[in-house]
């Protein structure tokens, strides 16, 4: 699962955001935003099952910007993405 938030707060310009995996099952959550102008981050929940799917806020997207937000499931370090959805909202 990925979640996209916006910004953390009002007096706040970075977005919030995670990837977070609910099995323990070999697999890896890897959610990837982007955005117009080539921006592109990913952040990764290996996989533990741990129930750490604490929202992040350390990319900054400039305002009404239209955002991607895509989730794949990775196996290990190296694996190939598989599975992956997108979906859009606006920063």
């Amino acid at each position: 699962m990925g979640n996209f938030a916006g910004d953390a707060s009002p007096s706040s310009s970075k977005e919030r955001w995670n990837a977070c995996d609910h099995r323990n099952d070999g697999y890896w959550t890897v959610t990837t935003i982007s955005w117009d102008g080539g921006h592109k981050h990913s952040v990764t929940d290996k996989g533990e099952n741990d129930g750490e799917c604490k929202l992040r806020d350390d990319v900054n997207i400039p305002e009404e910007k239209k955002v991607t937000l895509t989730v794949c499931l990775q196996k290990g370090a190296h694996g190939r993405l598989k599975y992956c959805k997108s979906t859009t909202a606006k920063a």
